[in-house]
């Protein structure tokens, strides 16, 4: 009888099953764990063989008018770059990965697909998985042409010594278009708020922009056509170094006018942290008006360089442009300030890559 109680109160083997079970959900956990690494790294791989691919496309396209030299040129760039598979392997794609929407734009998709024999090689997911587990694919898209120029000029970025938001060289402040400027890669999804600066006054404040005139344009109508259309200078051609005119007036109430007929043509665009992209335009299923597959909220606009600042002229004066911004426009308020998302750099050849994982 004794030995009976003490068999049923050895608690020794219930321990080691304990155990066991306890190391195979560790295990687990750190199989799903690896394959999650692997998703993401595989993630972005792709996207960025995406999008370098879809920029030198762009580039040749741009420079050529050829269609077959820039279809070429993608698929040889996109081969330069790797993505996780089992191993490190080349990302290859076809002829039918590059697509071009119109004369001026090109759209490279890359991919690990069961379909082309490369799916991202996954443990545990592949047993919880469908049938489509450890398949991806990225897009980029990439345009040439001064196609949706804002008639706004902030100054990049410096270091403000002593906080007070003025260009003070005497301060220690001091700017650099790297180390100090806006820049592509390092502030990718950063807000940036633009402040309708005053055209008259000469001392602007980091974060302020000024109303920009475009040869061609005379007065308000024309300066709120150009915040509200994407095409309304097609020909226009600006560069690093070139001089642009502020406009006279306070121009709040065109501006406000302007920047909501913008977001109405895309209204259900928006800016998602977790991807860094623009989700939710329109423009993907094909919507009207001036998005040409990118959002009309996507912008361009001219930096003007601190350290020259506004020079005097006929008018307010002229800003001297030394980068070309491109902002995702989320809104803005009753003053005519604009909130954006900082998105990239433009080159002087208007080259502009969007990207969407898929």
């Amino acid at each position: 009888m004794r030995n009976r109680k003490k068999f049923f109160k050895d608690e020794k083997g219930v321990t080691m099953i304990m155990v066991a079970i306890a190391l195979v959900m560790i295990f687990a956990f750190a199989v799903l764990a690896i394959d999650m690494s692997m998703i993401q790294l595989a993630k972005t791989q792709l996207q960025n063989a995406a999008d370098a691919a879809a920029l030198a496309g762009a580039k040749t396209l741009c420079d050529t008018g050829d269609q077959d030299s820039a279809r070429a040129e993608a698929i040889r760039i996109a081969g330069l770059n790797v993505a996780v598979q089992d191993i490190q392997r080349s990302v290859i794609i076809s002829e039918s990965d590059v697509t071009f929407p119109d004369s001026q734009r090109i759209t490279v998709v890359t991919h690990r697909t069961k379909a082309t024999g490369d799916p991202v090689s996954l443990y545990f997911m592949k047993v919880l998985g469908g049938e489509n587990e450890g398949e991806m694919r990225a897009r980029a898209t990439a345009t040439c042409g001064a196609k949706c120029l804002k008639p706004f000029s902030p100054p990049d970025r410096w270091f403000d010594a002593n906080g007070d938001g003025f260009w003070n060289p005497e301060s220690g402040d001091y700017y650099d278009p790297v180390t100090t400027g806006y820049m592509s890669q390092d502030d990718i999804g950063d807000t940036v708020i633009l402040y309708l600066g005053d055209p008259n006054d000469p001392d602007f404040k980091m974060g302020w922009y000024y109303p920009i005139r475009y040869p061609g344009d005379q007065g308000a109508d024309d300066y709120r056509e150009g915040i509200a259309g994407c095409c309304s200078h097609p020909g226009l051609s600006v560069h690093i170094g070139d001089r642009l005119e502020i406009e006279p007036g306070g121009m709040v109430g065109p501006t406000k006018q302007g920047l909501n007929d913008l977001i109405n043509l895309d209204p259900g665009a928006y800016w998602d942290d977790v991807a860094d992209s623009v989700a939710g335009s329109c423009c993907n299923a094909g919507c009207n008006g001036c998005c040409e597959g990118v959002s009309p909220r996507i912008i361009k606009c001219p930096a003007f360089d601190p350290t020259i600042g506004v020079e005097p002229g006929g008018g307010p004066g002229w800003v001297t442009v030394v980068k070309i911004l491109v902002v995702f426009l989320e809104g803005y308020d009753n003053k005519g300030n604009i909130i954006g998302r900082f998105i990239d750099l433009a080159d002087e050849n208007f080259i502009y890559s969007s990207s969407l994982v898929e």
